[in-house]
């Protein structure tokens, strides 16, 4: 039901342009699956098999939109997908949906989506996830969670860098959020350290979607 209601609203949203998205249900049929992302996942939990399947299937299905044929899409060894030269691309799964967007590298400099489900944080969470400034309670607290998720994943081509929950400082009435000074980005490099990552967020079906995007 998530599934498809996601994708009903997808349909209508008005999107950046270049955008090509899918979105499906986890799959429990492997056989979807290239040798190579057959062994990436060949020791994990069924239920996670079954998340990566559905989320590989909506990334060729995007991809297909974008004007690809169907191919593998890799694990590297720090576990993010290995998207086709001049791609741009991201995958995210929830409960029963599983999303995935790509782009040209022309029409986008980054790229990442994030699905939670709206419901709250826990409390003793809050201040793992978020600074004083970034939310006043669980629900605020948990759409900072998918915002900085979303930012990650989208910067992470761009940098290099694996980031903690305090490299970065989101603003969720502006939609922006900024890297902090902090040891994590020390390592990147300057002019992206001053980058505004820009987001968009929306709740739909009972989750909470966030898409960061930055045009090329």
């Amino acid at each position: 039901m998530t599934a498809g209601a996601i994708r009903d609203w997808m349909q209508a949203a008005e999107l950046p342009l270049g955008l090509h998205w899918a979105v499906t249900e986890p799959d429990s049929d492997y056989r979807a699956l290239f040798p190579a992302e057959k062994q990436a996942i060949a020791r994990a939990v069924p239920s996670r098999k079954a998340e990566f399947t559905g989320g590989r299937r909506a990334a060729r299905a995007a991809l297909t939109a974008l004007g690809h044929p169907s191919q593998p899409i890799p694990m590297a060894a720090d576990r993010a997908p290995v998207w086709p030269e001049g791609v741009r691309g991201s995958i995210t799964h929830c409960g029963q949906t599983c999303m995935a967007l790509v782009s040209s590298h022309r029409d986008c400099a980054a790229l990442g989506v994030d699905l939670e489900a709206a419901t709250p944080l826990d409390d003793d969470l809050i201040s793992e996830i978020c600074h004083q400034s970034e939310a006043a309670n669980g629900t605020d607290a948990k759409r900072v969670f998918s915002a900085k998720e979303a930012i990650y994943k989208a910067q992470y081509p761009l940098t290099g860098a694996f980031l903690g929950f305090d490299a970065v400082r989101v603003d969720l009435a502006a939609g922006l959020a900024r890297f902090v000074d902090h040891p994590h980005v020390a390592g990147i490099a300057a002019d992206l350290r001053d980058t505004v990552w820009p987001f968009s967020q929306w709740q739909v079906a009972g989750m909470i979607l966030t898409l960061c995007h930055k045009p090329a």
